[in-house]
């Protein structure tokens, strides 16, 4: 498959992560499809997968492989096998050429092992229009040396008419112990590398910038942020449960590198993962204190956060750290969105038809603060065991809210949204101040823990005005607010402050 060239995803019509359902519309710029071994639940490996000691530094090899030159062997997939030997992979992807195929499935073994069960590919569709790209999302596999694929289109095997991406990642030297390093799973909410976001406020969990685990910033395009978070989308990535907790890293890269070099997209879709231990992952770039439009729930992408967990829970739930992990992440977006209860009902009036989107342009959905993906597109995902978890995880989450960091929250709760707007960026740091950011104003406190938060309409702020010292009042119908370095004043129009 021709690499298509990577450009913006459009703001509003951008694709959902995968499924399990293999008539699942997944949409394009979502994160990986890995494979799920049988059972999901294998105990991890004590040293990080490494296929091929030719591929090292946590760099990613794809090889095109075209089926029609490999030889068959006989399988119980309603047609035969094609034959991928001496992979040495990690992940795999395909692409075709003619219809999309009915069937398509992947199983792997390395070396003297025994095969894994067939896990079905899922499609992977346009970003724009929802249309299929003729090319499945990847599949993690961990170490496979050989590899059998099956392609069937109205009874018939069609295999011929595809090309495998086989993908070999491999562990950075500081993963190669089988731990991951202090440096990866203690990364604190702080910015560690120029690269990486802004030191995020009070409240947020501890996440694993992309710095952390590796991703090639030279891959990816541009992205867009919202102006107010609705909900956050559960999913799953599908992928293999058996991965060891050195991996993970390893696994981001692989995909990276796929949806951006071999798709073209312009990035992972999902806002954030987060593996079977529990540690969360930074997904998409462009600011973990921004509403980052994803690629992961077509139609619903935009005034959304994504959050995946890394396997597949179509029969088994997630381990407890992870569903501990997503609502973690839940309950510090929708409190630093000032969203107090993730049971609530809210609309959302879709603005796309089709592409596999459950709901028609113009058509009102009747959603929750946290729904999953299954909810929006036509697809089983987050997982039939997952998917029950959710209601129950609102719930927790909703009361992890209320004990939560919440001065900022009490600071806005007095002008409200009517005044304010809605929050554009989440609570973070700006020199000495605590900043949340909104469509009409500021929330505003000190870093050094003082509890003095106060809001402000003045959208002209900046760290050189100091915190607000009170409300702000009219005057002779111009608008004034004191703060600890000077006045601002809005009259006509136009604000300007004076230094006192």
């Amino acid at each position: 498959m021709t690499p298509r060239p990577t450009t913006p995803e459009p703001t509003t019509t951008e694709p959902a992560a995968p499924g399990i359902d293999r008539r699942g519309l997944l949409r394009a710029g979502a994160l990986t499809l890995p494979l799920a071994l049988a059972g999901g639940g294998a105990l991890a490996l004590a040293a990080p997968v490494h296929a091929d000691p030719s591929v090292t530094g946590g760099e990613t090899r794809t090889r095109d492989v075209p089926l029609a030159d490999l030889p068959r062997r006989a399988s119980d997939q309603g047609a035969r096998a094609r034959v991928i030997e001496g992979a040495a992979a990690t992940m795999v992807g395909a692409s075709w050429s003619g219809a999309e195929p009915d069937v398509l499935r992947v199983r792997g073994r390395a070396s003297g092992a025994e095969w894994t069960s067939w896990f079905p590919l899922e499609i992977a569709e346009d970003p724009e229009d929802g249309a299929s790209l003729g090319a499945v999302e990847p599949a993690w596999l961990g170490a496979a040396d050989e590899i059998e694929l099956v392609a069937v289109r109205d009874g018939e095997d069609v295999s011929d008419e595809l090309t495998a991406h086989v993908l070999t990642t491999s562990p950075r030297e500081e993963e190669k112990d089988g731990a991951a390093p202090s440096a990866l799973m203690r990364m604190s909410t702080r910015a560690v590398a120029a690269g990486d976001a802004v030191e995020l406020g009070p409240g947020a969990p501890t996440i694993v910038r992309r710095s952390a685990w590796g991703a090639d910033e030279s891959l990816v395009g541009s992205v867009s942020s919202a102006s107010e978070l609705r909900a956050v989308v559960v999913h799953h990535t599908a992928g293999s449960n058996s991965y060891a907790k050195a991996d993970a890293p390893q696994l981001l890269r692989g995909i990276l590198s796929y949806h951006t070099k071999t798709l073209g997209w312009a990035d992972i879709g999902y806002n954030l993962l987060v593996d079977r231990y529990g540690t969360i992952y930074e997904g998409r770039h462009g600011g973990l204190h921004k509403h980052i439009i994803g690629a992961h729930a077509y139609g619903f992408n935009t005034f959304s956060c994504g959050v995946s967990v890394m396997g597949t829970f179509t029969s088994s739930a997630p381990p407890s750290a992870a569903i501990s992990a997503v609502q973690k992440v839940a309950a510090w977006k929708l409190l630093g969105a000032f969203r107090t209860n993730a049971s609530q009902q809210f609309d959302w009036v879709s603005t796309v038809t089709g592409g596999g989107s459950l709901y028609d342009e113009g058509e009102t959905a009747h959603l929750r603060r946290i729904f999953g993906h299954r909810d929006v597109n036509a697809t089983e995902c987050p997982g039939n065991a997952f998917y029950p978890k959710v209601s129950g995880m609102r719930s927790a989450t909703t009361s992890a809210i209320s004990s939560a960091w919440r001065l900022h929250l009490d600071a806005f709760a007095s002008p409200g949204e009517k005044t304010l707007g809605t929050v554009t960026q989440l609570v973070h740091v700006e020199g000495a101040y605590y900043v949340t950011r909104l469509t009409k104003g500021f929330v505003v406190s000190s870093a050094s823990g003082a509890k003095d938060a106060r809001a402000t309409q003045f959208r002209t702020w900046t760290t050189a005005w100091g915190l607000p010292l009170a409300a702000s009042r009219v005057v002779d119908g111009r608008r004034i607010q004191d703060f600890s370095n000077g006045q601002a004043v809005r009259e006509d129009g136009k604000e300007t402050f004076t230094r006192s």
